[in-house]
């Protein structure tokens, strides 16, 4: 029952929205080993939850804080992220608009 239980997890979609503080880097592994958004989303989540794969919709430099959409739905990050989707995307220095 538990892997079938571990497989329905992994085959539903899963989003969550995460506030990224200052000083954690948007990547899945750092070569200057800072700490990034997924080891945040991890030492956060259920154990079921944070083995499944996690992708960003976009990213925040490292000295910026701010509200980060994280996925384990590929069609949802390209939605998001890909230019001919003409999704309205945050951008700017200082302030963000849309």
């Amino acid at each position: 029952m538990l892997l079938h239980s571990l497989a329905l997890l992994a085959a539903a979609r899963h989003t969550v929205l995460f506030h990224k503080p200052a000083g954690v880097v948007t990547t899945h592994a750092d070569e200057l080993g800072r700490p990034t958004v997924y080891d945040a989303l991890r030492a956060a989540l259920p154990a079921p939850l944070s083995a499944l794969a996690w992708h960003a919709c976009g990213r925040l430099d490292q000295n910026t804080s701010g509200l980060l959409v994280l996925t384990t739905d590929g069609g949802l990050v390209h939605h998001v992220t890909h230019p001919s989707a003409s999704s309205p995307r945050a951008r700017g220095s200082g302030g963000a608009t849309v």
